[in-house]
C-alpha cells in the first residue's frame, strides 16, 4: 500500500477498539480478465474484507474483487453462514485464494477492526450500507458500497465521514462503465436533440402477492439480531431476509431496510439521466406521485410506481413501472433504448449516425467500478461514483419514497437539504436506531 494510506490507517488505528456501535441487473464480467494480469507481490496487494455474501454480494463483487491479482481476500463476513460455502465456491471459481476459517465471521465489527485490512466491501441490505461504510473508514479502511443510502440524513454523514478520514469511498453501480448509457449522455449533452425537455425512465413493477405478518423459527445460521441491527424489532420471517430478484420479494421491498424498486432500479437508469442532464444538483424540484400498494402485510413499497419530478428548469423526470426503459425527449428528437443494455435508438437518424470528434463534449470513459475503486485506492484519486454523489442521488429517490408514502406533493430543497413548509416530511429525514445501535 501507499505511504499515505498506511498513514492514515495510523492516524486512525486508535479508533478501532472504540467503533460506535452505529453510525441484478449487472453484466457480470470474469474478474480476472481484468486485473493487471501479471504477479503482484503480497505485500503490494489490497486487502479486503467482505461484508455480505448474499446472491449480488457473491455474485458480483466478491467475484470480481476477489479475481483481481492485485488483491486479497482476508476476510469474509455475513450473518448468514449459510452464504459462506457458496462464497468459497465463487472464489474457487475465480481462481482466489481460499479463506480459512478464523477468518470467516458474522459480527462485521470484527472485520472493521482489523489492521491488516484496507478496504471493505458493503454487500448488505440497505439499512445497514452506511453504518458499516462509516465506521470501515473510521477505522482506517477504504469502502466500496452497495446502492443506496437508506436515509438522507445518513447520506450527508457519510459525505462529512469520508471528507474527515480522507477515505476512497465508491458506490458498487456499473452504469457509467457501460457504453450504451455514455453514449445517451453525449448525445443529450450535445445538444444532439435539441433542448431536453422530458426524461421518461420505467423500472420493473414490484411483487403483486402481499404475504401476511408472522413468526418463523430462526435458522441456526442466522444472527437474526445482526441482521436486524439498527431496524425495529420484529420477529425472524423468512421472506424479510431473502431477496428474491425474479419477484422482487425480500428485504428490498420493505421500508424498514430498503427502498423498494425506486431505489433499487431508479438509481440505475436514473443516474444516466442524472448524467445527461448535467447541471441538476443544486436544482429545487418537486414530487408527485399516483403509487399503487399492496395493503396491510408484509410488502409496504410501492407495487406500482408513478413518481414524477419537476426541476427548477422546467425539465421533468418521470419515473413509472413497466421498464426497464430510458427515454430522453428533446425540442428535436428523442434518444433512449428499452430493456437493460439494449441497444440506442432514436426517431433521429442524424443522433443515430452522429461520430463525435474533438471539438464535441465527450464524457469520461471508466473502467468498471471494482477495477476503478482499486485504482482511486492506489492513486487516492476520485472514483467513478463519490460519497457526495451517492448521497444525492440517493436523497432523490427518497423523496420520490416519501412523497409516495405521505401522498402529497413535496418540495425539495438541495441548497438546505430540506423539504419546503413540510416538518413531517422533514422529521422522516433520518430514522430512528434501535437499541445499542443507536449512535
Amino acid at each position: 500500500m501507499k505511504k499515505e494510506n498506511i498513514n492514515r490507517r495510523q492516524f486512525v488505528g486508535g479508533l478501532a477498539a472504540t467503533l460506535p456501535l452505529m453510525t441484478t441487473f449487472p453484466q457480470v464480467v470474469a474478474a480476472k480478465t481484468l486485473g493487471l494480469g501479471g504477479a503482484v507481490a503480497p505485500s503490494n496487494r489490497i486487502n479486503l474484507g467482505f461484508v455480505g455474501l448474499g446472491r449480488h454480494g457473491r455474485g458480483v463483487n466478491l467475484w470480481n474483487l476477489a479475481g483481481f491479482s492485485d488483491c486479497y481476500t482476508r476476510v469474509l463476513c455475513d450473518v448468514d453462514r449459510g452464504q459462506i460455502p457458496l462464497a468459497l465456491e465463487t472464489m474457487k471459481e475465480v481462481g482466489a485464494e481460499a479463506v480459512s476459517k478464523k477468518n470467516i465471521t458474522q459480527d462485521w465489527r470484527e472485520v472493521c477492526s482489523r489492521s491488516d485490512i484496507d478496504a471493505v466491501v458493503v454487500s448488505t441490505p440497505d439499512h445497514w450500507h452506511l453504518p458499516i461504510s462509516m465506521a470501515a473508514i473510521r477505522s482506517g479502511k477504504d469502502v466500496i458500497c452497495e446502492k443506496t443510502s437508506h436515509t438522507i440524513a445518513e447520506g450527508r454523514d457519510l459525505v462529512n465521514t469520508v471528507d474527515r478520514y480522507g477515505a476512497v469511498f465508491q458506490m458498487a453501480m456499473e452504469d457509467r462503465a457501460l457504453p450504451e448509457y455514455r453514449r445517451m449522455a453525449e448525445v443529450v449533452r450535445n445538444g444532439d436533440i435539441g433542448k431536453l425537455q422530458r426524461i421518461e425512465i420505467t423500472i420493473p413493477t414490484g411483487t403483486t402477492n402481499q404475504i401476511a405478518l408472522r413468526e418463523d423459527p430462526v435458522p441456526d445460521e442466522v444472527d437474526w439480531q445482526m441482521w436486524l441491527g439498527p431496524a425495529p424489532e420484529v420477529p425472524f420471517q423468512k421472506e424479510r431476509i431473502m431477496a428474491d430478484y425474479k419477484d422482487y420479494i425480500g428485504w428490498r421491498t420493505i421500508r424498514d431496510y430498503g427502498g423498494g424498486l425506486l431505489t433499487d432500479w431508479g438509481v440505475h437508469l436514473g443516474d444516466t439521466a442524472l448524467w445527461a442532464m448535467d447541471d441538476w444538483v443544486n436544482q429545487s424540484y418537486s414530487i408527485v406521485t399516483n403509487n399503487e400498494y399492496l395493503g396491510e402485510g408484509l410488502f409496504d413499497h410501492a407495487k406500482v410506481n408513478d413518481v414524477l419530478y419537476r426541476f427548477e428548469s422546467g425539465i421533468e423526470i418521470s419515473i413509472k413501472s413497466g421498464g426497464p426503459s430510458l427515454k430522453f425527449i428533446g425540442s428535436k428528437a428523442w434518444v433512449g433504448n428499452s430493456g437493460w443494455r439494449k441497444p440506442v435508438e432514436s426517431d433521429s437518424q442524424k443522433v443515430m449516425n452522429r461520430v463525435y470528434g474533438a471539438n464535441d463534449l465527450r464524457l469520461k470513459v471508466y473502467v468498471g467500478e471494482h477495477r476503478n475503486f482499486v485504482n482511486a485506492i492506489r492513486s487516492r484519486g476520485e472514483t467513478m461514483y463519490s460519497a457526495e454523489y451517492y448521497h444525492r442521488i440517493s436523497t432523490w429517490l427518497i423523496c420520490g419514497n416519501l412523497a409516495g408514502e405521505l401522498d402529497r406533493k413535496l418540495y425539495w430543497n438541495p441548497r438546505l437539504e430540506a423539504f419546503e413548509n413540510d416538518a413531517e416530511a422533514n422529521s422522516l429525514r433520518s430514522k430512528p436506531a434501535r437499541g445499542k445501535w443507536a449512535i
